[in-house]
């Protein structure tokens, strides 16, 4: 059952019910002016992903070994996890933070979208969200997986959380970086603010049914499920921050069995993150 109180936070912790995770990523796609960039496809703890899967199939992320940060034992029936607290820094002091990064659990991905086609892209929903299965607070990230060489619009068709399918154009800017979100950038400054699709009065995302490209890209990107968990920001080089959970926010997100944490970062100039280290502080009870 989940914490009624702080008092029962800090027994948990006393009796060790909880678990320091630590992260180095030794390389972070640059992402450029105002971009954000997936973490996820850094070099590094937990190891570099490459978004590997059937072509346009639904792919479902599960968080072990290395494969996104571990987040400690499988609580009893009778438990549930939750992040108590991050502490991150960087120590690029040449064209570094301030950095603002947000920890997600990466749910499901469709591989391989083709960016040199006009044509619908169908995707395969064989496989479904192994987590908030509800798609409640699920949002959608469209991730270069291999270099663009063009802009613009690509309209994406999912199904939310209310079952109805809607269809959302998505402006798209150009990188030749690997891991760079396409749908932010300097000339898309208006949401730019989140390194997610604009949603709207749409609560959530269960599945993406189609994409169409209103025009060639170029290269291969993938489309990203995830569920935002927490959001901090890096001020300066050398420092760590620290982020409580119990005192910054309303609640400790819940983190669930199999969860693939990861983080997605945006640069505020053109900096190059470089290194990025620190840990996450889970607890049960």
């Amino acid at each position: 059952m989940a914490f009624a109180n702080i008092r029962e936070v800090i027994r948990s912790v006393e009796l060790g019910r909880m678990h320091l995770a630590f992260f180095h990523k030794t390389s972070v796609p640059t992402p450029g002016a105002q971009r954000w960039a997936d973490c996820s496809m850094g070099a590094g703890i937990p190891i570099y992903n490459a978004y590997v899967g059937g072509q346009l199939e639904a792919t479902p992320m599960i968080g072990q070994k290395n494969q996104g940060l571990y987040t400690g034992p499988t609580p009893s029936s009778a438990h549930q996890k939750h992040l108590l607290q991050v502490s991150m820094a960087s120590p690029q002091t040449s064209n570094g933070p301030p950095y603002t990064v947000i920890i997600a659990d990466y749910l499901m991905f469709y591989p391989l979208v083709d960016g040199d086609s006009t044509d619908q892209q169908d995707m395969d929903n064989t496989a479904t969200l192994p987590r908030y299965a509800d798609g409640n607070g699920v949002q959608l990230a469209l991730v270069i997986t291999t270099p663009m060489s063009g802009s613009g619009t690509v309209n994406v068709n999912v199904t939310t959380t209310d079952d109805v399918d809607v269809t959302i154009s998505v402006p798209t800017t150009t990188s030749s970086t690997v891991g760079v979100l396409a749908h932010t950038g300097v000339s898309n400054v208006a949401i730019s603010s989140t390194p997610f699709v604009p949603l709207g009065d749409i609560k959530g995302i269960k599945r993406v049914n189609w994409v169409t490209n209103l025009a060639s890209l170029g290269g291969f990107y993938a489309l990203v499920l995830v569920k935002p968990l927490a959001t901090m920001m890096l001020r300066e080089a050398l420092t760590m921050t620290e982020h409580s959970l119990l005192h910054h926010k309303a609640g400790l997100p819940r983190v669930y069995d199999g969860a693939y944490i990861n983080f997605f970062l945006q640069a505020v100039g053109s900096g190059n993150p470089g290194v990025l280290r620190g840990e996450l502080d889970f607890v049960w009870g």
